[in-house]
């Protein structure tokens, strides 16, 4: 996985890259999952990551206090800047969507460069 490739900023590739396997092991140890998929992907200057599984989903009264890997997963999204998001998946088990405004530096000075 390239993530460095697609990310500007190294403390949000390394948040995002460190959500992969805390993302992989709630859905196996809780999700009882047989399959899960990861996907990392930018548009314009959004990056994604998405961790997808076949299990059992999350119950709909989860207590809040639950799950140290969650914290951990909505520290990490926070500490950058992301967006987190932990629901239903369509086709049944969970899916977590991780975004980040991926913002390049060199081409925002060279726009504002070009402003003067």
């Amino acid at each position: 996985m390239k993530i460095r490739s697609l990310i500007y900023d190294t403390v949000a590739a390394n948040n995002l890259y460190r959500h992969r396997p805390g993302g992989r092991q709630n859905a196996l140890k809780h999700g009882h999952c047989k399959n899960i998929s990861i996907g990392l992907g930018a548009v314009d200057d959004e990056v994604t990551m998405t961790i997808k599984d076949d299990g059992i989903g999350f119950p709909d009264d989860m207590p809040t206090s639950a799950g140290m890997g969650l914290h951990i997963m909505k520290y990490r999204a926070k500490m950058i800047g992301a967006s987190l998001d932990i629901r239903p998946s369509a086709g049944g088990g969970t899916i977590v969507i991780c975004s980040h405004h991926n913002e390049n530096p060199a081409a925002k000075e060279a726009d504002l460069a070009g402003k003067h």
